[in-house]
């Protein structure tokens, strides 16, 4: 029976035992998947112990943290610095993001624009999150970045955070996108 896992801290809210359980006997697929809450202090200690699975999702605050512990990152991993998913293949841990692209599977199920004004609110970089949305606006409206925000005319950019306060959704905003994990941290 294959093996995985959801490692994040905290993970007590999490539906993905069920959701994944569910999916697996859909699919006619002999799997377990439940959740490994570790806490920072024992990160290192826990990641090694990882390789025994056939694969695991990450979550928060480990998206960043993963990275040094692969052998072997995917195009998408590299391109977003965080990773969300690591199937172990023969002695190899390979790391993936797959959070950009359901992401952008998102915008496109409702036809919205990445090339218009858009305001992304919440402090979602201390995962990763900020990153990948960063550049996917960037790739796919064409802007350029510059000292870490995005640039655009036709484009705004917005990083909202208790620290760093001071930008509002209007009526120019086309698109607004909520990236905010604080909450969920301990």
């Amino acid at each position: 029976m294959k093996k995985y896992t959801l490692i994040g801290h905290p993970l007590g809210h999490s539906m993905s035992p069920f959701i994944h359980s569910e999916l697996f006997k859909l699919s006619g697929i002999e799997a377990e998947y439940d959740c490994t809450d570790i806490a920072a202090e024992d990160f290192l200690k826990k990641a090694e112990g990882l390789r025994s699975l056939n694969g695991y999702n990450v979550t928060i605050p480990y998206k960043l943290d993963i990275i040094p512990c692969l052998d072997v990152l995917d195009e998408s991993a590299k391109r977003y610095k965080s990773v969300n998913c690591v199937h172990n293949n023969n002695e190899k841990a390979i790391g993936y993001n797959t959070d950009c692209d359901g992401f952008l599977m998102s915008v496109k199920a409702k036809s919205l624009a990445l090339s218009e004004r858009v305001l992304i609110i919440g402090c979602g970089h201390e995962t990763g999150i900020h990153n990948c949305i960063e550049c996917l606006i960037r790739i796919e409206a064409g802007c350029r970045v510059q000292d870490g925000k995005v640039a655009q005319r036709t484009f705004s950019f917005a990083w909202i955070s208790d620290t760093h306060l001071g930008a509002s959704a209007n009526a120019e905003d086309d698109f607004i996108q909520a990236i905010e994990d604080i909450n969920m941290m301990d």
